[in-house]
């Protein structure tokens, strides 16, 4: 699966600042300025931060999606996937929307 090349949302982007930070025990500031790279990321950490991003905004990263090795370089490579399972939960409910009023 190629990652998406696209912006990062600023919430999705604060939201792995504060995981990480809280996870790691390292003051935001120091996240924020490695978040394109630089920090320790691993896929158990990885594991934690799906856990810490399905309980903020209520979606499921999906396993196939941690198994991509590149998610590992860095926050800012792990911020697609969060931002790509947020876009499927909307286009989701707005499907559902949609087909609750016909």
């Amino acid at each position: 699966m190629d990652l998406p090349t696209t912006e990062i949302n600023e919430e999705v982007r604060a939201a792995l600042i504060e995981a990480y930070s809280e996870l790691n025990k390292v003051d935001r500031a120091t996240v924020a300025s490695g978040f394109d790279g630089g920090l320790p990321l691993d896929s158990i950490l990885g594991v934690e931060l799906a856990c810490a991003m399905d309980k903020l905004f209520n979606i499921r990263i999906p396993e196939r999606r941690l198994l991509n090795t590149r998610l590992y370089q860095s926050l800012r490579a792990f911020a697609p996937v969060v931002e790509t399972c947020l876009s499927e939960q909307r286009q989701t409910k707005s499907k559902e929307g949609i087909n609750e009023r016909d």
